[in-house]
């Protein structure tokens, strides 16, 4: 098993953020408290501390079980709750983008890529798009039969996976982080980096598992 530690997997994600192409037109400036054309000075990052972000909750309608968001009914909805921002699922159970990871994406995903849209509409729009990661949580469906997952999973020593519920909608894999799906989880936080100027990403976890959070990994080479 490859050694893959929390503290290493947050360090090379603070890495990819800093490389990101947008960084030096956001946080760079707002580290340095840019001045604006009036004269003033302004933290581009001042919304946080106070934000009213609508959540879109890729575990349930409209992401899970079918896809039916819609970004231009996502921006009606928030300018009708006066929020400033929207935390758009990039992950779920599924990947809700056109990922080049082996993560899944949602069989149901449309063609027009929903996430360039959502950040494109609410860009024009005045509000800032929060990419929300769920790190390790559960998705990796039992009865999937995906042979991919047998790699990622969590294991007790005589080898039996170990899984959990989630929501009540069926069981799932737990994944091993120290596995080689820590690898996928950075590609897609690169990919959503490299080719979406969200205005933030929100990290939720990393878990180790739920049923079987207190077990230590099994297994591997």
């Amino acid at each position: 098993m490859s050694e893959f530690s929390r503290r290493q997997f947050i360090k090379v994600g603070s890495s990819m953020l800093a490389a990101s192409p947008y960084r030096s037109a956001s946080l760079d400036q707002a580290q340095a408290s840019p001045v604006t054309p009036d004269g003033s000075s302004t933290n581009l990052y001042q919304w946080i501390r106070s934000s009213c972000t609508l959540i879109a909750e890729g575990y349930n309608p409209p992401f899970y079980p079918h896809f039916e968001y819609e970004a231009d009914k996502a921006l009606t909805i928030a300018k009708q709750l006066s929020a400033e921002a929207m935390r758009y699922p990039a992950m779920a159970y599924f990947v809700h983008f056109p990922t080049q990871t082996r993560l899944p994406i949602h069989p149901k995903l449309p063609a027009e890529d929903p996430l360039r849209r959502t950040v494109e509409r609410f860009s024009q729009a005045g509000l800032k798009v929060v990419a929300y990661h769920p790190v390790n949580h559960p998705f990796m469906e039992v009865e999937s039969g995906n042979p991919r997952y047998q790699d990622w999973v969590k294991r007790f020593p005589d080898g039996t996976p170990m899984t959990t519920g989630h929501y009540g909608f069926g069981q799932y894999y737990e994944g091993c982080i120290n596995s080689p799906i820590s690898q996928e989880y950075l590609n897609l936080y690169r990919e959503v980096i490299t080719n979406y100027p969200v205005d933030v990403m929100y990290f939720d976890g990393p878990h180790q598992g739920m049923a079987y959070r207190h077990r230590f990994c099994q297994g591997g080479d």
